[in-house]
């Protein structure tokens, strides 16, 4: 009967991270999904007030700008035309 006992599978015990710790990494990540949202609406913003000129020297277009600033650089339809 003690074998028994001695084979049985104790419960695993509790994670160490308490529940205020998990609370606290989920704010932070929403805190900064939040600020790289505004970081890229700033930097659209700052490159639409450029010039034409001014983005072509760095190699947009216009329609590209909120396409590029958001994370699809070498995937937008327009690059495989050339600029001119």
């Amino acid at each position: 009967m003690m074998s028994e006992f001695s084979k049985a599978v104790l419960p695993r015990p509790f994670t160490t991270e308490s529940a205020a710790s998990r609370i606290g990494k989920m704010l932070m990540r929403w805190y900064l999904a939040y600020m790289d949202w505004r970081l890229q609406g700033l930097a659209i913003n700052r490159l639409r007030h450029m010039s034409d000129r001014e983005l072509k020297d760095i190699g947009l277009l216009r329609s590209q700008i909120e396409f590029e600033v958001r994370g699809g650089a070498g995937r937008h339809p327009a690059l495989l035309w050339p600029l001119f």
